[in-house]
């Protein structure tokens, strides 16, 4: 798809606003040994931006609601799977410079209603040069990258002179893998754990101690040490 020429300046723009114990393993003689099946079909990752235009129309003061709706799908978007700073900016010397103003505002407004905090989200300018230029947002992903695996049929399949699984294994599974990942960026360091509920814990412990039910409540609520 064309790059509109906001979206290209976009991309400039962005850049410049954005780093045991050891033991020997012993090969019994005539015996290949071969790499596993995820070391040789791994999963590759790499960074992406998704981008959102909102126009500046002199006919509407305020935000329209298609506009407002697209805006909260690209918080949803951001909070599932972005990382790094919400980033919006701003054009400036255009025709509309007050009503940009305005639409950062309101933007800001919707991104912290819907869960961004004031401190995620990233502002800058650009010079529209006199010309009616978008407000810009955008926020980084992480896109997995299949392995390539090639057809069955590309492979002898009555070769049976080596016991060795066979290289193709594996390679689907990691392809069917990639492309179930919710969030691609998790290959690449683990998410921070939120802090348990030390009461609930003490709850349970108590309740497991005394031979009690261990689950929650149809309510939702924990279950009590009393019980």
């Amino acid at each position: 798809m064309a790059q509109t020429p906001a979206r290209l300046m976009f991309s400039g723009l962005a850049l410049a606003l954005l780093g045991a114990c050891a033991s020997e393993r012993v090969t019994p003689p005539n015996v290949q040994m071969t790499a596993l099946p995820t070391d040789r079909n791994p999963i590759g990752v790499q960074k992406a931006s998704e981008v959102l235009e909102v126009a500046i129309d002199p006919a509407y003061p305020q935000l329209r609601l298609e506009d407002i709706h697209a805006m909260e799908r690209f918080v949803a978007a951001y909070r599932d799977r972005g990382h790094g700073d919400l980033v919006m900016i701003m054009p400036e010397n255009g025709p509309y410079q007050d009503m940009a103003v305005e639409v950062v505002k309101e933007l800001r407004n919707i991104a912290w209603q819907n869960g961004v905090a004031w401190e995620q989200i990233q502002g800058g300018t650009f010079d529209a040069r006199g010309i009616n230029a978008p407000v810009l947002m955008s926020f980084e992903v992480y896109e997995a990258v299949a392995p390539d695996c090639l057809s069955l049929a590309a492979y002898d399949m009555s070769d049976i002179s080596s016991n060795n699984e066979p290289s193709y294994f594996g390679c689907a599974v990691r392809n069917n893998l990639a492309a179930m990942l919710a969030d691609p960026g998790d290959l690449l360091s683990q998410r921070e754990i939120d802090p348990r509920d030390a009461r609930r814990v003490s709850l349970i412990m108590e309740a497991y101690r005394r031979g009690g039910v261990t689950s929650a409540t149809g309510n939702g609520e924990a279950v009590s040490a009393s019980e």
